[in-house]
Formats: structure tokens, sequence, C-alpha cells
């Protein structure tokens, strides 16, 4: 008589099991480095095409509000030293870098009591561009006033006004006078973190 043939079992160990788990361990936490890498490396790429994003806006507002740039003179409500057609600085003390009037303000269906002249101001001031607005030129205390964010982390801001061949940090024109508009203006954008931006804008007043 034949005896039957013993089949054999295999089961799984402890140490496989525990070794199962250990890879199962590797994989489940490489892939959530690899997830928080990628969410943080979106959100990086988000916030530079932000960034990116107000610096053309900012740059876009700068040349179009230069380029419309016109000989009136304006008075600034918190100066006692009268009017002037244009004011320019490399920043001044008060964070003041330039102040004009500028044409072509839009005012769609001619509804606003106003005309197409506006007095701008750009301003420095705690690592952030300022643009002010007035809503009307010949301005008073009680003027309204719109103050915008133009562009912020800023650690420095350089600016010089040209015509021709000369440049210079300062440029002031007074209403009675004969000296020319700047036709240019270069501004020099320094960023917390080292970047660096400069851009030159023609003016509304070239030859």
């Amino acid at each position: 008589m034949i005896a039957p043939r013993k089949t054999s079992e295999y089961g799984i160990t402890l140490v496989e099991t525990l070794i199962s788990l250990f890879i199962i361990a590797m994989l489940t936490t490489s892939g959530g480095v690899i997830l928080l890498q990628t969410l943080r490396g979106t959100k990086s790429v988000e916030v530079r095409s932000a960034s990116i994003a107000s610096m053309e806006t900012a740059i876009a507002r700068l040349r179009d509000d230069f380029g419309a740039m016109t000989r009136r003179a304006s008075l600034d409500p918190d100066s006692t030293r009268g009017a002037l057609v244009f004011e320019g600085y490399d920043v001044r003390f008060d964070g003041r870098i330039a102040a004009f009037v500028r044409n072509g303000w839009s005012n769609p269906g001619g509804y606003a009591p106003r005309g197409d002249l506006q007095r701008l101001e750009y301003r420095f001031q705690d690592g952030a561009l300022y643009r002010r607005s007035w809503a009307a030129v010949d301005t008073t205390a009680s003027t309204g006033v719109v103050d915008e964010l133009m562009l912020d982390g800023l650690a420095e801001i350089e600016v010089k006004y040209g015509r021709g061949d000369l440049w210079r940090p300062e440029w002031i024109v007074l209403p009675d006078s004969r000296e020319p508009l700047p036709d240019k203006v270069e501004f020099v954008f320094r960023f917390e973190g080292g970047a660096v931006l400069v851009t030159r804008l023609l003016t509304g007043d070239r030859p």
C-alpha cells in the first residue's frame, strides 16, 4: 500500500510580515516626501508667478503714467512753497520719488465732473512703492486722494532723470521756468533677497 504524500503548507512568518510592513512604510514615507516637495514647489511657483505679475503691472503703470506726463503746474496740498510742474528725486527724505500731472485720465461717458488731467505722486515707504492720485489737479486739503500699493518686498529704490545725454538724481521744474521736463526716467528696484530690476521709461515730453 502506497502511503499518501504529505503536502507542505507554507505560511507567512513573522519576519516576512515585518519586512513587508517595513517596505510599505518606506514607500509610504517616500511618497509623502515627494508629495510634500511637489506641493512646496507648486506654492513656490505660484508665489514667484504672483511676484512677476506684480512687477509687470507696476512697470506697466509707471510706463503709462510717465508716458502721459504733461507740462501743467499743480499744487501739493501738504506743501507751502507753491505749485510746481515737476518734482523728481532719488527718493526724498520723506519717501517722495516724483510728482507731476498726467493727461488721458479715463472718464467713461464723461459722468465724473472733471477733466482728463490728474495729479500723481510716487512714493517709497516701508519697503513698498505707492502711487497716490488726486481727484483734481489744483488740490486742497479736502481734495479726494487714493493711495495704491504698486510693489512691495523692496529693500531700496534708485531713480534718476534724463534728457538727451544728461542724467540727474533730482529734477525740479517751476511754473515760469524754461527748464524742460525729463524725457526719460530710470528706476532700479532692489528687492529683499538680492534680486534687482532695472527699467527705463520714456516720458510724455520727448523732443
